[in-house]
């Protein structure tokens, strides 16, 4: 303990001396899963595909049964 106490850096800042030491031995947090939504850019383009399947499904339907002669 007298050595982190005699030490500069410890006595220039010792709330930073810590945080430093801190940051460099613990493991970085995990990962925060995204939210459910997404962002508001990723919802735009969900919208746009949803849109897309959506046309296709109704251009698809207006031929008819489906079946080929």
């Amino acid at each position: 303990m007298q050595q982190v106490l005699q030490h500069p850096v410890f006595r220039a800042d010792p709330l930073q001396a810590i945080a430093n030491h801190l940051k460099a031995t613990l493991p970085p947090p995990p990962a925060r899963p995204q939210a459910a939504g997404g962002s508001k850019q990723q919802k735009q383009q969900q919208q746009q595909q949803n849109k897309k399947r959506k046309q296709k499904r109704s251009g698809a339907d207006e031929g008819g049964d489906g079946m080929q002669e």
